[in-house]
């Protein structure tokens, strides 16, 4: 049992068998240690229910975590990355190069 929190829980959540949120499954996989940034890292996929975007998921991911981030020893993070990490890169580069594309263009006028 795990703690899963919901809109009709209180703010401690109550426990459910995980087999009501997620199908876990059992793999064998080649013995890598994999890393993320050059850390130890552990990789959670999953996938949005349908019609709904994954910036909306992760970001309702994002606050959910937060308590537990909090609860962490030092030198452990739980990070979201994918879709929305990439989203979030294209998004500052397009920020940093906006205003210098705009001069750009109203140069050449």
């Amino acid at each position: 049992m795990i703690p899963i929190a919901s809109a009709s829980t209180t703010a401690a959540g109550r426990r459910f068998p995980l087999s009501q949120v997620a199908r876990v499954e059992t793999r064998l996989e080649e013995p890598l240690i994999k890393r993320y940034n050059r850390r130890i890292a552990l990789n959670v996929r999953g996938d949005t229910a349908p019609g709904v975007q994954p910036d909306t998921a992760a970001a309702a991911l994002d606050a959910l975590l937060q308590a537990i981030r909090a609860a962490l020893p030092p030198g452990y993070t739980i990070d979201i990355s994918g879709t929305p990490e990439e989203n979030a890169k294209a998004n500052a580069a397009i920020g940093a190069l906006g205003p210098v594309t705009l001069i750009a263009m109203l140069s050449q006028s």
